[in-house]
């Protein structure tokens, strides 16, 4: 079962979101994977026994205004990542658009 690491975060048609999200993991198999409107756009894994590290790069312009979220799937921690071991940048621009240091909330 998949457990939201980040998010869910609303973004407008037209604009485009560049998103870079790095995560140390505990023992065992994880998985990061980032859902627009429900549907899978990427994905980052990590297979082993040891601890290991992932990261997730995403950039695209929304067609429609869309949810995005980053869901974690791991064999250990219970599908938690320690608040420490994650590291998340973005940029969200369109033409005109304010800078902003907030991803919006849906």
């Amino acid at each position: 079962m998949d457990t939201i690491a980040a998010g869910p975060w609303c973004i407008s048609a037209g604009q485009t979101i560049d998103l870079q999200m790095q995560v140390s993991t505990a023992l065992g198999a994880s998985t990061l994977t980032l859902f627009a409107n429900g549907m899978p756009v990427a994905q980052s894994s990590q297979h082993g026994s040891e601890a290991g590290s992932m990261s997730l790069l995403y950039k695209s312009e929304m067609a429609e205004d869309t949810q995005i979220a980053v869901k974690v799937n791991t064999t250990a921690d219970e599908n938690k990542i320690d608040p420490l071991n994650m590291q998340l940048s973005y940029k969200l621009y369109s033409y005109g658009m304010n800078v902003t240091d907030q991803l919006p909330a849906c």
